[in-house]
């Protein structure tokens, strides 16, 4: 599968960090992990730190699947809108699930620290948009459920985000808790770091096939190894879906670019922007006083879809100028990439029945990353402990 398009914003920042050998021979592990990406670094960071070494298997070089071509937004807000979300789930899981989404951005803050990469964390503000009129209400709505949770929210009308801001929309929510990170950087640096506890990370390695036992599962490779394994954790993002028994997700072609250094920073620059519509268009900041602006996603249909690249990306622009019609922006760089969303906005976190000793840390939507940050804790504290609290919350049970 075609996970982005061949030249990312975060691959030209950032090259190759480090090579991994293929696996060379057979193995036996006591935990491992089915890809390199955000999702399987930060679940093989959460183990290797409770004392549980790991072997994590790649088909592709470390980290350049989907996580090469994240934009990399930290919001708590999930895809489904929090009113939304309490008639689909039940109003105690969906505030539990906004909840965790909201400390998840200081959770990944120490884990950066942590790690010794505290510079790839920046904390931001957050404004979302109403798109139309009609979007002011609904949005009111999520306004007050969010401050009866205690989170740090305020209310603008059209006036005062003009005035403030220098955006043209009927209405906004700004949101004190927010932030943003490169996720292929925070990926190596985290692969980095569990080597140096002792775990390997093997690139070019596919697994193609699994058994499942009671005692453990076996993973024959492409090389055609064997790798016997206490526990397994499949973290490979979209291309999980694979090895589930029951589909789980959609799949979207999302587009993004990266401008032109701005002739001067605009007065929203320490702020994410993204909207009500869906799919929304999406704005950070960027190296070098540039802007990361994405949306237009479509239904992914299997066919190719880099060649819609150049009219998407004229898109965007025109889009982004009604917006911030203040603003020169013009594209340095665009991309396109797979992203997958779920029927209620929340990952899949955990085990099937089907398979004894697995588990899947699937952080589908919008704010997929730190989804990851929570599946990581979920999972290690399911495989040292056998619970966790909020084990049921993501489950493929719900």
């Amino acid at each position: 599968m075609q996970l982005h398009s061949p030249y990312t914003f975060s691959l030209a920042q950032y090259g190759r960090p480090a090579a991994y050998p293929a696996l060379d021979g057979d193995r036996s592990v006591e935990v491992l992990i089915l890809g390199t990406g955000i999702s399987a670094a930060l679940t093989a960071w959460e183990l290797t730190g409770a004392g549980i070494p790991c072997l994590l298997l790649d088909k592709r070089r470390a980290a350049t699947g989907s996580t090469a071509a994240s934009t990399s937004l930290l919001q708590y807000e999930i895809d489904t809108p929090l009113h939304e979300l309490a008639h689909r789930v039940g109003t105690a899981d969906a505030e539990r699930s906004y909840r965790l989404c909201y400390e998840a951005i200081d959770l990944l803050r120490t884990v950066c620290a942590d790690a010794g990469a505290a510079k790839l964390f920046e904390p931001k503000h957050s404004l979302q948009l109403a798109s139309y009129q009609t979007h002011v209400q609904p949005l009111r709505e999520e306004f007050r459920l969010r401050r009866a949770l205690g989170f740090d929210v305020e209310w603008l009308d059209g006036d005062e985000l003009a005035h403030r801001f220098g955006l043209e929309k009927p209405a906004a929510l700004w949101s004190r808790r927010a932030g943003q990170i490169d996720a292929y950087a925070l990926a190596h640096r985290l692969l980095h770091c569990v080597t140096e506890r002792g775990s390997a990370v093997h690139e070019d390695t596919e697994a193609v096939s699994i058994e499942h036992h009671r005692s453990g599962i076996e993973v024959r490779t492409s090389g055609g190894h064997r790798v016997r394994a206490r526990k397994l954790v499949i973290a490979c993002g979209y291309e999980s879906q694979r090895y589930l028994p029951k589909a789980v997700e959609e799949l979207f072609v999302t587009y993004a670019l990266v401008t032109h250094p701005l002739p001067e920073p605009p007065p929203w620059q320490d702020h994410l922007l993204w909207e009500t519509a869906r799919p929304y268009l999406y704005s950070r900041s960027a190296a070098g006083g540039r802007l990361l602006i994405g949306g237009k996603d479509v239904r992914y249909d299997g066919r190719r879809y880099a060649s819609g690249l150049p009219a998407k990306t004229r898109a965007i622009l025109a889009a982004f100028g009604k917006i911030a019609p203040g603003v020169p922006v013009t594209a340095e760089q665009s991309w396109a990439g797979l992203f997958a969303g779920t029927a209620d906005g929340l990952p899949y976190i955990g085990s099937v029945p089907e398979q004894p000793n697995t588990y899947y840390s699937l952080g589908f939507g919008g704010n997929g990353i730190l989804f990851s940050v929570l599946g990581a804790r979920i999972i290690a504290g399911l495989i040292a402990r056998g619970k966790h609290p909020d084990g049921a919350l993501f489950s493929f049970s719900r």
